[in-house]
């Protein structure tokens, strides 16, 4: 488990606690110095090592907000507070701007909308859209300083991102993160109940939304899918079961390519897991037949071997 005091501190001022408590799901703030030295000399010995031709970097984000936004947005630590104030934006101004998008629900649909395509106008919503560029801006030098390290020992570098439905509220930005790697693999996995899978994350803002009593669920899969300018399931239940058609992934796919992402390989979840993933034949070619023709440059069979059928 990462040091209690480097975790990420959410708007309500408490550590984020990791998905289900696991330590590789507990994230550590990028802006504290420690955390840079000590992720950076591990980097440092793992390339160094002779053992490697590159290396594949994973979870270079901030922890999902989706399960509750008003609560799990992050950072907001003493380290993202001197952060930000070098870059000319109050933290704490920030994180009361934001929570009041939490109060009503039209506020709600902005902050929606704003953690995932950033358009909406409004009370709050600049300070939500500057905060959101801090984060990404914050997550795009961590990496850069760690691919430089693994650069100058002669090695490749690959990237593990969200879909970009979802980038925004991880923090994570293709165009800025492709420039530091020689590609980028997107986690467009469209029908994992899981960290990063489309629908286990899309669900969990409807739920949020649906729980919060400022949308029923048709309407919260509407303010979804304008958000992600994605068509979505009728219902939460089909969204879990059915997942997301492969013209969703395809539009995906295509806009990767569009926001800049340099060489790009798509993810497609092979790993047959009770509960989180379990992709029939005709799932798997539907999927693979989108992905090639929006234009992947390559494929990742994902994320576990020792899970995949053979």
């Amino acid at each position: 488990m990462p040091r209690a005091e480097w975790r990420t501190v959410g708007l309500d001022g408490e550590a984020v606690r990791g998905f289900r408590g696991l330590p590789e799901y507990t994230f550590v703030c990028p802006n504290r110095g420690a955390v840079r030295e000590a992720v950076l000399e591990r980097v440092r010995q793992v390339s160094r090592s002779g053992r490697y031709e590159g290396m594949f970097l994973d979870r270079i984000r901030y922890p999902s907000p989706a399960v509750d936004p008003s609560r799990l947005l992050a950072c907001f630590c003493s380290e993202c507070r001197r952060a930000a104030q070098a870059a000319g934006l109050d933290l704490e101004e920030a994180r009361r701007g934001i929570r009041a998008l939490a109060a009503t629900p039209q506020r709600a649909q902005a902050l929606i909308q704003g953690l995932l395509d950033g358009t909406p106008e409004g009370p709050g919503v600049e300070l939500l859209n500057a905060y959101l560029s801090f984060r990404s801006h914050s997550v795009s030098q961590f990496v850069r300083a760690a691919t430089e390290v693994i650069r100058d020992e002669g090695l490749s570098v690959g990237l593990d991102c969200f879909s970009p439905a979802l980038t925004r509220m991880v923090g994570q930005d293709l165009r800025a993160l492709g420039h530091c790697s020689d590609w980028i693999k997107i986690m467009s996995y469209g029908h994992t109940l899981g960290p990063a899978g489309l629908p286990f994350e899309l669900s969990a803002l409807a739920d949020w939304i649906v729980g919060s009593e400022f949308a029923g669920e048709d309407e919260a899969l509407a303010w979804l899918s304008r958000g992600t300018r994605l068509p979505l399931p009728a219902t939460r239940a089909d969204l879990c079961q059915g997942g997301l058609a492969p013209e969703a992934l395809a539009a995906e796919t295509r806009r990767a390519r569009s926001e800049g992402a340099c060489t790009l390989w798509a993810g497609i979840e092979l790993v047959d897991v009770e509960g989180v993933t379990r992709l029939g034949r005709t799932q798997i070619e539907a999927d693979l037949r989108a992905f090639r023709a929006a234009g992947a440059e390559g494929l990742v069979l994902s994320w576990d071997l020792w899970h995949i059928p053979l």
